[in-house]
Parts: C-alpha cells; structure tokens; sequence
C-alpha cells in the first residue's frame, strides 16, 4: 500500500513540474502590442539631435499685409517657402499698420513660448518696448524690411530687407543722369512717419544736385487714388514748370501719371521701388514709368525664414542681410528680373 502511494505521490510531482515548466514558457512570451495597428515610427531616424527641438516655432507680426501688393507678395511667398520647411510651423498675424496691435502680438508670442519672433515694424521707434520684452524673456527677436531705430538694435538678433535709402540715392542718380543740365521736380512720399517713407525722401533729397530743385513735397500714404489726387493739385499749382516726378513707389507713380494723362502732360516719372509684377513691368515697358529701383520680394521670403529658423535653433547668423537692389529703365526692365531668377507676377 506504502508503495502505491509513493507512486502516486511521483506522479503527481511530475505532472506539477511539467505545469510549472510549461506556465514558465508562456509567460515569457510579450503580449500583443495595444498600438499594433499604429504607423511604426524610425526613432533613430526621427529622433532630434541633443538639445534640438522636433519642431521649431516661429510667430510674425506684419506690418499691414492688405496696404499694398508688395506686403501681400512678400506674406504669400513667406508662407508658401515656410511650408517647404521640414519641422517649422509659422503663425503670421497682421498688425494691420498699429504699432500697440503689434507690441500686443509680440506679447502673446513670447506666452506661446515660440521659439523665435520676427516683426516687419509698423513704427521703427515705438515698437522698440515689445521688441525688449521678447529679449528679456529669452525669445530671440528680429526684423524684416523696416530697419529699427539703433536705439533698439540692441534688442534684435538679425535684420533682413534692403536698403530704403540706397534706393532713393540710386533714383537720384539715375534723374540727374536725365536732367544734366538741371529741372523742376515734384515729389510724392508714402505715409508720413513711416520709416520706409522717411529713408526714401531723405535719400533723394540728400543725393540730388544743387542744379535740380523740389518745387513741393505732399504724401500719397502708398495710395494709387490719392497719388492721382495730390498730382492733380500740384499741376494747377505749377503746371509746365513741372519737369520730372519722384514716387516713393510704383504704384504712387501709376496714380500720379493718371493725373499727368488727364492733363495732358508727358513728363519722365522715376518711381523709388518696384516691386516686378505684370501691371508695373507693363507700365514701364510701355513708357508709363521711365526708370526705378527693383525691389522683388522673391529673394526676401527666403531669406527672412532662413535666418528665423537659424535663431530659432541657437545658431550664429549674421546681424544684418541686405539684398541686392537694381536700376531698371523700360528697355531692360524684363530682362533684369528674369536675368536675376525673379518672377514677373500678377
């Protein structure tokens, strides 16, 4: 009987080892994954290096996107090139010409905590408070197009655009060249207290020869109508004593020669910046406008998002980018945009 038992007993002990052998095994088999059915991710591939952020973040504040085509050019190809960008979102918002609007859209970038600002200036000097707020709060800050007072310089990074002044130096030269033996010239500006404005008129008149006089100055606030308005004025006022027009812009220049038509007036018109679409590439080709500086905003875009990104990811970039700026007449004025990689655009 003992020795049944006993066999029994061995029984048993076998079966109990082979259970426990068998339970060892499963569980050392991985249960199915919850995420199964999920995209595997390359870690080694996606990873971002030490330090490096998976994705940079950068907010801008417009001067005014809709006041002229230039700004909405220069918006358009800023978002599209941003897009082309791998691990960069861009948040633009328009301060709409308010410079208290812009110092507040600064302000929220710096709570969003983005990873670098950059501000096309509504005032070169009153903006400069929010400018010093991102740098105190360790968000690195530049500008693009509208240079800042040098009292603020401290505050920025980088500043990328060209140089209002060096255009309307180049005007000067280019109406001296005309008038050898001197003229009357009137002149329209953009908006008064705008830098951009300011550097173009300063520019012009500091550059002209003693031979050439002003006979008057009025504003046309970047505005086609009210270029044709003050032209209008300023016929009645000097009629053919007027040899030549200075426009701080093309599309000044185009309002103004609306007024010169209805007058029957045919005077050279030399327009400070132009911005290369079809409408002033046809009106200098045609005669409208006789001679300008080329300022495309094609080779801003990428520039400004260029430099954004390299201060975004704490990289050393060059305070100040300048592009390059073009005196064109109407019998070059095609080839030198497409010469240079540029696009005439609508």
């Amino acid at each position: 009987m003992k020795k049944v038992v006993a066999l029994i007993l061995s029984a048993l002990m076998i079966l109990t080892c082979v259970a426990g052998c068998a339970s060892s095994t499963d569980s050392s088999t991985p249960a199915p994954s919850s995420s199964a059915d999920q995209p595997a991710s390359d870690a080694s591939s996606e990873a971002p290096a030490d330090g490096e952020k998976e994705v940079v973040r950068i907010g801008m504040s417009a001067n005014n996107i809709g006041i002229d085509d230039y700004q909405t050019k220069c918006d358009e190809l800023l978002r599209e090139y941003a897009s082309t960008l791998e691990g960069v979102e861009l948040t633009v918002l328009d301060a709409a010409g308010d410079v208290n609007t812009q110092i507040s859209q600064i302000q929220d970038f710096i709570q969003q905590d983005m990873d670098a600002i950059i501000v096309w200036a509504t005032d070169s000097v009153s903006v400069i408070p929010g400018l010093q707020q991102a740098q105190e709060a360790g968000v690195p800050i530049m500008c693009t197009n509208n240079p800042i007072d040098p009292s603020g310089e401290e505050y920025l990074t980088a500043f990328v655009g060209p140089d209002h002044y060096q255009e309307a130096v180049m005007c000067a030269e280019m109406l001296a060249d005309m008038f050898p033996d001197g003229a009357n010239v009137v002149q329209l500006t953009g908006t008064p207290g705008y830098d951009v404005s300011t550097w173009r008129q300063d520019g012009f008149e500091a550059s002209i020869p003693e031979n050439i006089t002003i006979l008057e100055t009025q504003n046309a606030d970047w505005n086609r109508e009210k270029a044709q308005q003050q032209m209008e004025k300023l016929i009645l006022k000097y009629g053919d004593q007027i040899d030549a027009l200075y426009a701080a812009d093309d599309n000044i220049a185009i309002g103004a020669y609306n007024a010169l038509k209805a007058a029957n007036m045919d005077i050279p018109i030399i327009a400070c910046a132009f911005i290369g679409n079809e409408e002033g590439v046809k009106c200098m080709e045609d005669g409208i406008i006789d001679a300008c500086v080329l300022q495309s905003p094609f080779p801003e875009a990428p520039a400004v998002m260029d430099t954004a990104v390299k201060i975004a990811k704490g990289e050393e970039v060059e305070f100040l980018t300048r592009y390059d700026l073009y005196p064109v007449t109407s019998e070059n004025v095609r080839q030198v945009i497409t010469d240079n990689g540029f696009e005439v655009w609508k």
